[in-house]
């Protein structure tokens, strides 16, 4: 029977519908209705076997077209920066890390072709602002900004939710910067000896307030209480602007913090520095003796800030945040500026960061186990 010339119209009796369908007999509608559904199915069936055919045939030119849009799409997706880099500040605004980390931002973000914006999380000895970044997405585009704290988790804290030489990947150490001794002007001790003498014979009475806990400056402040056989109350701060307003409001006796964040206050005369507590004096506080001039050569903290994203981040982005924190470090300002506030460029490698935090930690694990520093 021929169903492609059949119609609604053929469901009649008459002779000469039944003949162009081929039909010999009359048939009622329910009999209609079958042959149209069967020749539907029968035109489906046909246009899908085309369509199939076709598809086989250009099948070497799609699977090249398809291949090279992937390959596009693939290639847009690794593309690094393909949105705002966000640096997390493990300090409040201020203090010499966020300092540094702004002062960076406007050449980076040039050479990035992406803003580079700073987001302050201080406390907790940088582990808010370490778990703030292992959050993810891991993409690249959201950097920690380091210090030594960040090695000295693991030596304070029985629980950290991670490891910052297994979780993090190094990208650079951008700067070292001294740590300096300083007490209020006037009104504070005359010098570290002076300090010392009034602390031993007032024990646990004077206020030696720093960043922390669990800081460099928290560690050098035990330190130097260890070896100059002092009991000063130790005062924790979320950052070195903060312990340095403290100072000058005569709430704590004296401070331990980076030159950057009390350079200008000496030279305004409103604190004195009374020790530096790097192995040679510093230019720009030439009258200031050294730890080790005191008798304290024990007392040996240096503070620095690095560069590290979640690992998982591309090899592309620890390469080319590397490369333009290390441009941006040489820039003739920028290097003019930081050396304004005490900080001495670094601009290291990957690897040689890499090496350097393990040597820190090594060497911070032992200082803190003689001195028996804990982090309540």
């Amino acid at each position: 029977m021929n169903l492609s010339n059949f119609s609604e119209v053929d469901a009649g009796n008459g002779s000469a519908e039944r003949a162009r369908c081929g039909l010999t007999t009359p048939m009622n509608r329910a009999t209609w209705r079958t042959l149209r559904a069967a020749n539907r199915l029968r035109r489906i069936s046909i246009s899908c076997l085309a369509a199939c055919l076709a598809l086989a045939l250009a099948g070497p030119a799609i699977g090249q077209s398809t291949g090279a849009a992937s390959t596009g799409v693939s290639g847009a997706s690794a593309a690094w920066p393909n949105r705002p880099i966000r640096i997390v500040v493990p300090f409040p605004a201020g203090g010499s890390g966020d300092v540094l980390a702004r002062l960076l931002a406007p050449s980076m973000a040039a050479g990035l072709g992406q803003a580079v914006l700073i987001e302050n999380r201080p406390g907790g000895g940088m582990v808010i602002a370490a778990e703030a970044v292992l959050r993810p997405p891991v993409d690249g585009h959201t950097v920690l900004l380091t210090a030594a704290s960040f090695t000295m988790g693991p030596l304070l804290r029985a629980r950290l939710s991670y490891d910052p030489l297994r979780d993090f990947l190094p990208v650079t150490q951008l700067v070292s910067s001294p740590l300096v001794l300083v007490v209020r002007e006037p009104g504070g001790a005359r010098s570290a000896q002076a300090l010392i003498e009034q602390a031993r014979t007032t024990p646990g009475r004077l206020m030696l307030g720093a960043l922390g806990p669990g800081a460099t400056q928290h560690v050098a402040a035990e330190m130097f209480k260890a070896a100059a056989r002092v009991d000063m109350t130790y005062v924790p701060y979320a950052g070195g602007a903060p312990a340095v307003n403290a100072l000058l409001g005569g709430h704590v006796d004296a401070v331990i913090a980076n030159y950057s964040e009390v350079g200008q206050q000496v030279d305004a005369g409103r604190l004195r520095a009374v020790a530096v507590m790097t192995t040679e004096r510093l230019t720009m506080l030439a009258e200031t003796p050294t730890m080790t001039e005191l008798g304290l050569a024990s007392v040996n903290a240096t503070v620095w800030f690095g560069f590290n994203l979640p690992a998982g981040s591309s090899n592309q982005a620890v390469q080319r945040l590397h490369d333009e924190a290390v441009r941006a470090l040489r820039l003739p300002d920028v290097a003019a500026r930081l050396a304004a506030i005490g900080m001495v460029p670094v601009a290291s490698s990957p690897a040689a960061f890499e090496r350097h935090l393990r040597t820190e930690t090594d060497q911070y694990a032992r200082i803190i186990a003689s001195a028996g520093i804990k982090v309540e």
